[in-house]
């Protein structure tokens, strides 16, 4: 069963880590470096390249990053990696609803790391001490 177990956090990690590289492609938009995928800069909000764009690409990376601290700590059996996932879920989702529709599954992804979350903090409750 520990084997699972082991299995389960890796793929939870993977999962949180990809979301929070995803990120980057909003922070590659918006900081006007690059349109990558089916991003286009004439659909972006705010608008790539200005201080309002920087700012909200800093969101974005900022999410990114706490996400992949996130899966960090939950590779390393950390009992505080929920409370980061959440953190990085929520930032996630603030910059995603600035623009919804260019990263609305993003906010898909998002209700899945919450959902990781709950169980990563049921699974902590339920260890004997």
């Amino acid at each position: 069963m520990r084997e699972s177990g082991g299995v389960v956090r890796w793929l939870a990690a993977i999962f949180v880590a990809l979301h929070g590289a995803v990120h980057l492609m909003g922070v590659v938009l918006l900081w006007k470096l690059a349109e990558p995928g089916g991003l286009r800069y004439a659909d972006a909000v705010p608008t790539p390249g200005t201080v309002g764009g920087y700012l909200v690409g800093a969101g974005w990376f900022l999410a990114g990053a706490v996400l992949g601290v996130a899966a960090w700590l939950l590779v390393m059996r950390r009992a505080v990696w929920p409370a980061v996932a959440v953190a990085g879920a929520l930032l996630s989702s603030a910059v995603i609803l600035i623009n919804p529709g260019q990263a609305y599954a993003g906010l898909i992804a998002n209700v899945v790391v919450l959902g990781l979350a709950v169980l990563g903090w049921l699974a902590t409750r339920a260890r004997p001490a």
